[in-house]
């Protein structure tokens, strides 16, 4: 039985760890049946331990295209992209006609979920890593969305035929390699993903006040100093920023119905935990050779401008 294997993310629950993983494993996958597509040049990147991009962008690439003519092997893509837009139904129902196209028996989607107040908080820190916004973590907060985009997820798919296996990464962080493998049908050694330190770090709670207060000067051009903080001190400890209990609640409300919903279809092991968090304090401190190296970087960032 031949089966078209999609790990969708969600972001933030050790996407880029695994995708480097699969990388890192591509000829060994292919030993026992399942290939995932990638050029030579993303397998080099990864084994150079750089953060991996995935695969979706080859989803609909014909097979014979990418020299997977066999319609007898199973197929693994990896991408974010994919949880985004499997919230469509016209994505899902196209990813139907291509599971047909291809012959495959089965669709089987991975979705790695997160409790929602680290979630989203996590998610706000990636935000700001990445120059993309200004916004406070109470406003962040307000926004976030991702469980009912769940909810919408688990509906298309199940509506489409997909077998959905979903998983919380809170719960499973140390094992979402392994927890990965089983979901594949794979032997649990089959791939390993250390080596190489942390892949994708978040920033700890100094470098993002630092990040912020340079992003409201000189924008997304910030998100330089956000990468060679992360190349220069890859193995560093990240600090989660907790926002108010009041804010934290909000959030909690705001997704109730849809965190009710996905609790029922998931096994218990994998529930949202709905508790929220001790608020971090607004203190902060950096090393000396942190700070130097900041001072450093943002004197080549204004002598290049």
């Amino acid at each position: 039985m031949t089966k078209l294997f999609l790990h969708v993310g969600h972001g933030k629950t050790g996407t880029s760890y695994l995708q480097s993983s699969f990388l890192k494993g591509q000829k060994s996958l292919s030993d026992i049946g399942i290939e995932y597509p990638a050029p030579k040049q993303k397998v080099s990147e990864a084994l150079r331990g750089e953060a991996a991009s995935g695969n979706g962008n080859s989803l609909f690439v014909p097979l014979s295209e990418i020299g997977k003519a066999d319609s007898g092997i199973s197929s693994l893509y990896s991408s974010e992209f994919l949880f985004s837009k499997m919230i469509e139904p016209k994505f899902t129902q196209k990813i139907r006609r291509l599971a047909e196209r291809d012959n495959f028996d089965s669709v089987e989607v991975l979705l790695f979920i997160r409790n929602p107040i680290e979630h989203a908080a996590s998610g706000w820190m990636q935000a700001i890593k990445r120059g993309e916004s200004l916004r406070s973590i109470d406003e962040h907060f307000r926004r976030y969305k991702i469980p009912k985009q769940v909810e919408s997820l688990l509906e298309l798919s199940s509506d489409e035929g997909f077998n959905v296996t979903v998983k919380n990464y809170s719960a499973v962080r140390r094992s979402i390699l392994e927890e990965s493998l089983e979901w594949l049908g794979a032997p649990k050694d089959l791939l390993t993903g250390g080596g190489y330190g942390q892949v994708n770090r978040s920033l700890t709670y100094s470098e993002v006040e630092i990040i912020r207060a340079l992003k409201s000067r000189i924008g997304k051009k910030a998100s330089y100093l956000s990468d060679a903080l992360c190349n220069r001190f890859p193995d560093e400890k990240s600090e989660p920023v907790i926002p108010s209990l009041e804010t934290q609640c909000a959030l909690l409300e705001n997704n109730q119905d849809s965190l009710s919903k996905i609790n029922l279809q998931i096994s218990k092991d994998h529930y949202y935990n709905l508790e929220v968090l001790t608020p971090t304090d607004s203190s902060f401190e950096i090393s000396k050779e942190k700070l130097m190296f900041t001072m450093e970087t943002l004197g080549e960032m204004i002598s290049n401008r």
